[in-house]
């Protein structure tokens, strides 16, 4: 299976894709629910107490937005081309940057957190995508009918959305332990 930027793939698509999914931690689950219509990706990721909400909207090979809640604030930039898919996430504490190659149901890459690379692996199949951040926690996401790229992203952003709500909680556990 070759993932290209075809016709298919990057055409506008007026109707409503579901995304379903989560990051299995051994402690919590964090949730994704998400929806795609070929120019807005949007939808709230998390549990019931601390979700964030994201929007991202498309810009010919791009998507562009944020993911907001009480803790997490984070600018969001993908940009995808036939070869490869790079995102870049900003917040206040927070720099990454996701390089991955595109091609075939194995789709590998780098994250870049604070220029400390580490590596991510996903397989994608028959709309399902499932793998790893830096040999972190599963991801798992499911859509029919969804460019594999825009899983991919979903996937990413994802995970580095939970990472600043785990941040978030503990910075709070430990700032009322202080008191």
């Amino acid at each position: 299976m070759q993932l290209s930027l075809n016709a298919q793939a990057i055409r506008t698509n007026n109707q409503i894709q579901r995304i379903k999914g989560a990051i299995e931690d051994p402690f919590a689950r964090y949730n994704i629910s998400l929806r795609w219509d070929g120019q807005t990706l949007e939808g709230r990721l998390g549990g019931w107490w601390f979700a964030e909400n994201l929007r991202l909207e498309r810009r010919i090979h791009s998507l562009l937005g944020t993911v907001l809640s009480g803790a997490v604030r984070l600018a969001v930039s993908a940009q995808v081309s036939s070869q490869q898919l790079e995102i870049r996430i900003s917040g206040s504490r927070h720099f990454e940057r996701a390089i991955v190659f595109l091609g075939g149901q194995t789709l590998t890459g780098q994250v870049f957190q604070n220029d400390v690379a580490a590596p991510l692996e996903f397989q994608i199949l028959h709309g399902k995508l499932s793998g790893k951040i830096n040999h972190g926690q599963p991801i798992q996401l499911e859509a029919n009918n969804t460019p594999d790229w825009i899983l991919l992203t979903a996937a990413i952003i994802a995970d580095a959305a939970q990472r600043e709500v785990s941040k978030a909680l503990l910075e709070s556990l430990d700032a009322m332990g202080e008191r």
